[in-house]
Parts: structure tokens; sequence; C-alpha cells
């Protein structure tokens, strides 16, 4: 599972609750720039116009890139030209897509209204394009990517409250995260938006897949634990708090180290883990404990 390993040198980049990747360690350049797209492009999701521009010119022709500055721009409002930037870049993905050899062109007859919004979608017309059933396809096709999961059912609390912890399984995760990053970052984004606590997030944020170097399937787990964290029910957090790897909780602390409760919260996990693959839970423990807002 090498690609666990290079998730935490893209995660280096956070300083102060500002992310910048001249900042990652050496070790994780060795992907070069589809590792870095890949694993660390989405810790943009929270920058400015001029981080925008800076991804506009460095990274223009990957699929992910106009879905980060999306992100950047529901929080802090570009430019009309960028805006423009980001419909191009999306006009430009709809041809891609529509071709024989792509991943999605041999799948799309599956997703009908997924891929009608595919098509169409542009930075200013969401609502106008969503209805029930997109969201509800949305929701299958990010199931239908782990549909070849082996669920194993324990019991959550004495209530005989139920919640699905799946195994670790080997399945065709990967290769979609892979051939089809913004599809599927698109499908999710329609969830995050407009179905904010669908049973579908917190579910699939919760399976643990092999990952082999390159792969957009962890920095898309930071993304929805971070909306997870932000949207559902305490009972929710407290079970997906308790399951995800560390260097998911370490990515959401370094995003929202000046957000007190939030740092507050993600201790009360940390501090609960014996033992990480990845990261030493004491080593993460006093760093966030040596946060200037704790």
């Amino acid at each position: 599972m090498c690609g666990y390993c290079f998730e935490g040198y893209y995660l280096s980049g956070w300083q102060n609750g500002n992310y910048d990747a001249s900042r990652i360690d050496s070790e994780g350049l060795v992907l070069g720039e589809d590792g870095f797209v890949a694993m660390g492009l989405v810790e943009y999701t929270g920058g400015d116009e001029s981080q925008a521009r800076e991804l506009m010119n460095r990274f223009p022709e990957f699929a992910l890139t106009p879905w980060v500055i999306m992100k950047i721009h529901q929080q802090s409002p570009l430019s009309d030209d960028a805006v423009r930037w980001v419909d191009a870049a999306y006009a430009r993905q709809a041809v891609v897509r529509q071709q024989p050899e792509s991943y999605w062109y041999s799948h799309k007859d599956e997703y009908p209204r997924l891929d009608s919004f595919y098509h169409y979608a542009r930075m200013g017309n969401w609502a106008s394009l969503v209805s029930l059933p997109l969201l509800d396809e949305a929701e299958r096709f990010l199931l239908d990517i782990f549909s070849h999961c082996t669920y194993e059912i324990k019991e959550g609390k004495p209530d005989g409250e139920m919640f699905i912890l799946p195994s670790l399984y080997r399945n065709k995760l990967s290769d979609v995260f892979k051939a089809a990053p913004l599809e599927v970052f698109l499908a999710t984004e329609l969830l995050i938006q407009f179905r904010s606590e669908s049973w579908v997030l917190p579910m699939t944020i919760s399976v643990d897949v092999e990952v082999f170097f390159i792969s957009y399937f962890p920095g898309w787990r930071r993304i929805v634990a971070n909306h997870v964290f932000g949207n559902e029910s305490s009972d929710i957090i407290e079970t997906i708090g308790n399951i995800l790897p560390l260097n998911t909780l370490k990515g959401l602390f370094l995003r929202h180290q000046n957000d007190k409760q939030r740092v507050s919260l993600l201790t009360h996990f940390v501090e609960s883990r014996v033992s990480d693959d990845q990261v030493n839970p004491a080593e993460l423990l006093a760093e966030m404990k040596n946060s200037a807002i704790f």
C-alpha cells in the first residue's frame, strides 16, 4: 500500500493554517507533478485567487484543476476571467469524456443523468441542473465504485445501533479514481452541495483500500472527511473519527489549525489511538497539543 506512505509528505506543505506546495518534504517530490496533483492538489481548496492563478499556470491540463479552483471560488469569489478559465477547462474535459478511449465513455450509459450534468456543468449553473434523480444517481455511482466490498457489521452503541465498518479489501476503486478523478469529485461535490447529509459520504470514506503510489483516493477522502466533520451528527462523527486513518485526521488538523473547537475534537480521536500504519499517534498528539490555538 505504498500510496499511503506518500500522503504525509504532501501534507507537509501546511504551515499555520496555510498551504504552499513549495514547503513539501523532498521525499514527496519523487512522484513528480502527477503525484502532487493526485495527492496534494486538494489542499489548495482553502486558498485565494493568487493560488488559483498559480494552479492555472502550473497544472492547466490536469482534469482536477478546475474543480480545485471552483472550491476556492466558493470561499473567496474569483475574478470573471478565472471563472471563464474554469468553464473552458470543464468544456475541454467534456470533449475528452466523449472520446471512445476515455474511461467515462464506456460507462456513460450506466449514469445518463450524470453524463448530461458533466457535459453541461459550469461554475454558475449547477443549481439549474440538479434534480433528485441526479443526486440519486450520484450516490449510486459512488456506491458502485465500492461494489466489491466485504463488510463487517459491528454494534456501534449500547442501544443496538449498527454501523458499517468495512474490512480491508481489493476492488476497482483505485482504477476509477485514477482513470476518472474529475467525475468522482464532481459526483461527490453534487452531494456535498445539494445532499449534504447523504449517508453515502461517511460510509464510503470509512472504507480502507489498497493504494499503490499515485492515487486520488487519499485526497478525496480528506475532502469528504472535512465535509462530514462539519455537517454530520455527533454520533456519525464519533464513529468515523475512530476509524479514519491518522493521516486523514492530521490533514483535517492542519487545515483547521486555527479552529480551537475542531482541533479539540480531532485531539479526542487521536488520544484513543494505540497505533497507525503511517503516523505515530503520540507524535501527532504532541503536535496538536503544541499548536498555538490549543
